[in-house]
């Protein structure tokens, strides 16, 4: 249970899935899109140093600067489920997978991969919220009676919901690999990702940090070329304006980046599930299956 992961073989997966079919590339590039977007509107938001700072620096926008964020909001997060769903099903190949009935090649998979998405991050979106309501009740109740234990409590929350978070972080990808690739309905995907992670935490936590690490890196080697470019530009004297040269490099970078990350996670992700033995738990939880059987899982490499 505690082999050593094939990293190698899960990059050169991912490096091959990027380069093997286009369908995957309409879907990064929504995704990129998103996340780019996202990253110049955290530039304009006001630099606070407190959580209520901020509230407050927000509470004297106007209603229709409130509206308009909110409704930007809406329209990312919507575009950014749209593409992660839809890439993922794309990608399906990368665990073997092929003519599934959710690969987004017409309107009617395209749609039911959104809507499963969607599904699956509210829920999770929900029950991280809740969790928090429940950390925070007991502090409030506290740091009322003595405001001066404020601090510590809020440090010791802080800590006692790491772990809460990265589990729920990892049932939450397993989930939606299993809800966008198998037969499973959400119920079952939440369980069976579950009952994934709590066998291979210690592989899942591994890869973990090394996908972070892979991402800081890129973001970090992505940086410094579009300041090579934009430097070189001034040089040579193109005409076009810094933050336009900055944000066509990094869109085709990180759409790029989009195909290569989801495929590496379901590189990793083929090697653990097909060394899983959840069949009989999805049955004993989830009634509706096809064919009354988990998913078929490609064997471990």
């Amino acid at each position: 249970m505690l082999e050593k992961l094939p990293f190698r073989t899960f990059i050169l997966s991912a490096w091959q899935a990027t380069l093997s079919k286009k369908l995957p590339w309409i879907f990064g590039t929504l995704l990129a899109i998103a996340g780019v977007i996202e990253s110049r509107i955290s530039l304009t938001l006001p630099d606070t140093t407190s959580f209520p700072e901020f509230l407050n620096s927000i509470s004297e926008k106007s209603e229709g600067a409130l509206l308009s964020f909110l409704l930007i909001f809406v329209f990312l997060f919507g575009l950014e489920i749209f593409g992660k769903g839809n890439l993922i099903a794309s990608l399906s190949f990368v665990t073997g997978k092929t003519h599934l009935p959710s690969y987004p090649v017409n309107a009617r998979a395209i749609g039911k991969n959104f809507i499963r998405t969607f599904s699956l991050e509210c829920l999770t979106l929900i029950f991280l919220l809740a969790v928090i309501g429940i950390f925070s009740l007991p502090f409030l109740i506290a740091s009322s009676q003595n405001p001066g234990v404020m601090t510590t409590l809020l440090q010791l929350g802080f800590l006692a919901f790491i772990p809460i978070a990265i589990a729920i972080f990892f049932v939450s990808r397993f989930a939606l690999f299993y809800l966008l690739l198998s037969p499973l309905k959400i119920r079952g995907s939440i369980e069976t990702g579950g009952a994934l992670f709590s066998r291979f935490i210690f592989q899942s936590l591994l890869f973990g940090l090394f996908s972070f690490i892979l991402t800081i890196l890129f973001t970090f080697f992505v940086n410094t070329i579009i300041l090579g470019i934009v430097t070189l530009s001034k040089k040579i004297g193109i005409p076009f304006e810094e933050t336009s040269i900055a944000l066509i490099v990094g869109l085709a970078f990180f759409t790029w980046f989009s195909i290569f990350q989801q495929a590496l996670w379901l590189a990793f992700f083929k090697s653990i599930a097909g060394q899983d033995e959840t069949t009989e738990f999805a049955k004993e939880k989830e009634s509706v299956f096809d064919n009354h059987t988990l998913p078929e899982t490609p064997p471990a490499q």
